[in-house]
């Protein structure tokens, strides 16, 4: 193993921590930063993708990557519906979550399912899934589809507040 491939290792085990910690702690829900951030994620995958020359893209290519990007989102539905949502401290219309272990252990699994698809690909002469760029869309597109049913949830959260402040109840 050289030192690239550690680095890379670490590097990755770093992030997965500080993700994993960050999503078990109660953060306000903000509709723009909660869809900047995987936008953000998804933009420099593609970008680290197309810069490291792309992949040839084959028909087995597109179907796995399909089956990446679906697996992704739908863990990410899940993981938004398992999220815990409470109303900010002081305001009606703010809204806090956060991820319990539940979903913590939901998404370390999609990172397991995604490494073991990835090397099973692999295996198959699919080439391009192990590369960073991909795993980072992956990643932003889970994170997308969790902050969307998250928001989701929080209008309902907020609207039965709001509309009693708004009659005077």
């Amino acid at each position: 193993m050289d030192i690239s491939t550690l680095t890379t290792a670490l590097i990755s085990l770093i992030v997965i921590v500080w993700l994993s910690i960050r999503q078990t702690t109660w953060r306000p829900l903000v509709a723009g930063r909660a869809f900047r951030t995987p936008l953000i994620v998804m933009l420099v995958g593609a970008v680290m993708t197309t810069a490291n020359g792309g992949f040839p893209v084959t028909a087995p290519w597109i179907g796995a990557v399909a089956i990446e990007l679906v697996l992704g989102a739908a863990v990410g539905v899940v993981i938004g519906l398992m999220a815990h949502l409470r109303p900010a401290v002081g305001s009606d219309a703010r809204v806090e979550a956060r991820n319990g272990a539940g979903g913590l252990m939901v998404w370390l699994g999609l990172i397991t399912v995604r490494v073991v698809l990835g090397a099973a690909f692999a295996a198959a002469g699919i080439g391009g899934l192990q590369a960073p760029g991909t795993i980072l869309i992956l990643l932003g597109v889970n994170r997308l589809a969790r902050s969307a049913v998250m928001l989701t949830r929080a209008r309902t959260l907020v609207a039965p507040r709001t509309d009693a402040a708004l009659l005077g109840r």
